[in-house]
């Protein structure tokens, strides 16, 4: 293959054979780069095609897969229906904090979601708040050594238990006196530390916050109590067996799925979840009790005047041998990393080792993955703040082994996303034309849709239409109910 085919099939696959960097120079990406996205994802580098042609008499895999997309396109047509992002009907502040740092005289060390709740009621009752925004609350490490960055999780799905309140747990009022007088002796020497300058210590908070959890899991819980646990498991599905699967199998084996042996593929593990069967239910139930004090806090928020409550962050990526990179294996590229080009205070560039989305395999996954996660962030919220929001659009990807300066930008849309916007964009969701400013994480169509290209200045823009492609327009429903709430 020659150089310029090479750089004509990155191109076709939204892999970019040049950019501007931070200087205003053009740079153009080595052949050795582009040669190894295509490569990690799955894309012959040599013109050759990748599927054989259909055997005489078997129906093309292709007409197979047309015809089911256009059946899911009529059933979900109804569902779709009326589905619309909201509009803040006028402007308002609230407080931007650090959850972890927000430390009461009730807190054990480290701030939770009673802290939570109290501050967005305060803050709106006696400040007229109309939101707090907090940092990523995404699950850690089931163990530890507890990873202090909320940017590196084991999941974006769900939620670490440290920010759990422990007196706030309903079976805990139900608790005899001694098993509250163990949990106090745990709380004491924490809850001195909060009304200090001392840091934070989550490797001394997890211990304390899992034996005190472990005394209340033991106590039965009433009939309508488990029903609401069993409603929860039920609601969450797949998503949620993986990820407490996950954390039974970290404890054993530590937090790191690539030395899980031959428990590394997830169809393996879950052909003997039943022998893990008790540590897994109780991680589970760690996730519906912090659903139910997320859900408190919200309440409590809108509850005291706020328009918009909490508003969550949602974390660029995760830990490559983490719980959702292990569950969603069939959908991330390995031998990539996601990171940022050289600028003027990182001039080598950034490798953030956390694995980027397949294009392909989420379009073909009729983002589920994704819509799971954004789903998940906005449940008990009044907003979702979507780090890096930039990589819906582009994305610098790293091959392994090369330094994060030979890396290139990756845009995973391009089969809809039009190559010169002379004015800000507008994506229709599945029925409405409503307007989105660049920038906001609805900004980035699905692939599978052609596009014209925008026009308008930027007072008064023309909205840019997405056209799906025949069989496609399941795919943009999908997408379209990731950023809309009913």
């Amino acid at each position: 293959m020659t150089t310029a085919e090479l750089r004509r099939q990155a191109e076709a696959h939204g892999v970019a054979t040049s950019y501007q960097d931070w200087r205003g120079q053009h740079v153009e990406v080595g052949e050795e780069t582009l040669a190894a996205i295509l490569a990690a994802m799955g894309e012959r580098p040599d013109g050759a095609e990748r599927d054989p042609q259909p055997a005489r008499g078997e129906r093309p895999e292709r007409e197979e897969r047309q015809e089911r997309q256009e059946r899911e396109e009529r059933e979900e047509r109804e569902a779709m229906a009326g589905a619309t992002a909201p509009v803040p009907h006028s402007r308002s502040w609230g407080f931007a904090l650090q959850l972890y740092a927000l430390r009461s005289r009730r807190s054990w060390g480290h701030g939770d979601l009673g802290d939570l709740a109290d501050l967005a009621a305060w803050s709106a009752r006696e400040l007229g708040a109309g939101f707090v925004l907090i940092n990523p609350l995404h699950a850690a490490e089931p163990l530890p050594p507890v990873s202090p960055s909320p940017y590196l999780p084991m999941s974006r799905r769900f939620t670490s238990p440290l920010y759990l309140r422990i007196e706030d747990i309903p079976e805990y009022a139900a608790l005899p006196g001694a098993d509250r007088e163990r949990i106090e002796a745990l709380a004491a020497p924490l809850r001195a530390r909060s009304v200090t300058s001392d840091l934070i210590d989550r490797n001394a908070v997890w211990p304390a916050k899992r034996a005190a959890r472990e005394i209340i899991y033991r106590r039965s819980r009433s009939d309508q109590r488990q029903a609401c646990f069993e409603r929860f498991r039920a609601r969450e599905g797949q998503p949620l067996a993986d990820w407490s699967l996950w954390c039974a199998l970290a404890e054993i084996h530590g937090a790191d799925w690539r030395r899980f042996g031959e428990l590394r593929d997830v169809r393996s593990a879950a052909a003997v979840a039943g022998r893990f069967g008790a540590s897994a239910d109780f991680h589970a139930w760690l996730q519906w009790l912090a659903d139910e004090q997320l859900a408190a806090a919200q309440d409590a928020a809108r509850a005291a005047g706020m328009g918009i409550g909490v508003i969550r962050d949602l974390a660029v990526g995760t830990y490559p041998g983490g719980a959702d990179a292990w569950a969603s294996q069939d959908v991330l590229v390995p031998g990539m990393s996601v990171g940022a080009p050289p600028d003027e205070f990182n001039q080598r560039g950034q490798d953030w080792t956390q694995p980027p989305w397949h294009p392909q395999r989420l379009a073909e996954a009729g983002y589920a993955p994704l819509a799971g996660l954004i789903g998940s962030g906005l449940r008990h919220a009044g907003g979702l703040r979507v780090d890096h929001v930039m990589g819906l659009l582009r994305l610098w990807w790293v091959p392994a082994g090369m330094p994060p300066d030979r890396g290139t930008y990756v845009r995973p849309w391009s089969a809809c996303w039009p190559a010169k916007r002379p004015g800000p964009a507008r994506w229709p969701s599945a029925k409405t034309s409503a307007p989105w400013p660049p920038g906001s994480a609805a900004t980035s169509p699905p692939a599978g849709c052609s596009a014209r290209p925008c026009s308008g200045s930027s007072a008064t823009p023309m909205a840019c239409r997405c056209h799906p492609a025949a069989g496609a327009a399941a795919a943009w429903r999908r997408w379209a109910r990731t950023i809309s709430l009913r």
